[in-house]
């Protein structure tokens, strides 16, 4: 006999079943207009729904007759994918938004289409055609009457400058990125061009600077409101790159700490790549523990959120090459093969934490 009993739902579960019926109501108005304004509020709608409307809504846009919002939808749908480590998909999408943006003569579109495609790029090693795509975006920018100093693509950028040796580059366009952010006022893109300068500092062996800097950056990040994704996400690199920072100083139990704190905050967010950082800067860890089992599962769980790793990053290519020297090929596989199938990786990672000499 069926239990008569409702069944219990959280209570945001139960806000989002009871807004169902006026979201798929306002949804269908909003894709049964032809205005551009049309896809922005139907993704306003859909982002305050069930976890796949928003991507559901750019798909269904991704159809629609007009090549603007086509193109448009492409590229919503393209960041979407690619947060939720989707890299084909995302990379479909944002190729086609290029294409579409470009065929249109839209240059703005097709400066923001490009920017996020080289992020694309940026995740999957292939440096060149990521910072080509800059290039051509700073480009569109001027030709629309910007400044060519975006600071998210100086920060883009400069990062990936930084993963392919090129420190004396990487540094120019971050300071530019510092300058831009502070210029408009955004205090979060200000804090993300100081945790790269850490970085680069970090990567460069420079360690006193490294700390220095990335001290610098959470302490700006704890007085500002934790109300953004990119505030969550600031702050479990920081940490994250700290705890490499102390590892290099070798200082163990501050590294360990750290990557405590940076796992906790990367659990709380979507953002897949963020995650998978945190998971690998882990890795290096508990490689350098002599436990390339449990860093060759944190390995493969972070490649399976991305989609993918940054071949061209030397420090990750490292960390894979001791893992599987150490393990030798039947057991790096077994191990890998663990990673994947991990629900919560960073619980998994805590885990081993706890464990003595963790």
């Amino acid at each position: 006999m069926r239990d008569p009993r409702p069944a219990h739902r959280p209570a945001p579960q139960r806000r989002a079943a009871a807004a169902a019926p006026a979201l798929g109501a306002a949804l269908a108005t909003a894709r049964d207009g032809d205005h551009p304004t049309a896809l922005a509020a139907a993704l306003l709608l859909a982002a305050g729904g069930p976890p796949d409307a928003l991507g559901a809504t750019a798909r269904q846009y991704g159809a629609h007759p007009d090549p603007w919002i086509r193109s448009a939808a492409q590229l919503a749908l393209g960041r979407i994918e690619l947060s939720a480590g989707r890299t084909d998909p995302a990379e479909r999408s944002l190729r086609a938004a290029v294409d579409g943006f470009r065929a249109r003569g839209d240059r703005w579109g097709l400066a923001m289409a490009l920017v996020t495609l080289a992020a694309h790029l940026a995740l999957t090693g292939a440096a060149e055609e990521a910072l080509a795509a800059l290039d051509e975006a700073a480009l569109r920018d001027t030709e629309t009457g910007g400044t060519g100093e975006s600071p998210l693509t100086l920060l883009l950028s400069g990062r990936l400058r930084t993963r392919n040796g090129d420190p004396a580059a990487a540094r120019a366009d971050l300071e530019r990125a510092r300058t831009a952010a502070a210029h408009a006022r955004d205090p979060h893109l200000e804090a993300a061009a100081h945790y790269a300068l850490g970085e680069l500092a970090r990567r460069t062996g420079d360690f006193t600077a490294a700390l220095a800097t990335q001290r610098r950056t959470l302490r700006q990040l704890e007085q500002l409101p934790a109300t953004t994704p990119t505030h969550q996400h600031l702050l479990a690199l920081v940490h994250s790159s700290l705890a490499r920072t102390h590892h290099r100083l070798a200082d163990p139990p501050a590294a360990a700490s750290l990557h405590r704190r940076a796992l906790e905050l990367a659990a709380t967010t979507r953002d897949r790549p963020v995650r998978a950082d945190v998971l690998e800067a882990w890795a290096e860890h508990r490689l350098a523990l002599a436990d390339p089992a449990h860093a060759t599962t944190a390995l493969a769980a972070a490649y399976a959120l991305r989609g993918g790793h940054d071949a061209g990053d030397p420090e990750l290519r490292a960390v894979l090459d001791g893992c599987a020297a150490a393990l030798g090929d039947a057991e790096f596989r077994a191990a890998w093969e663990r990673g994947p199938a991990l629900a919560e990786p960073e619980a998994f990672a805590l885990a081993v934490g706890q464990r003595p000499g963790g």
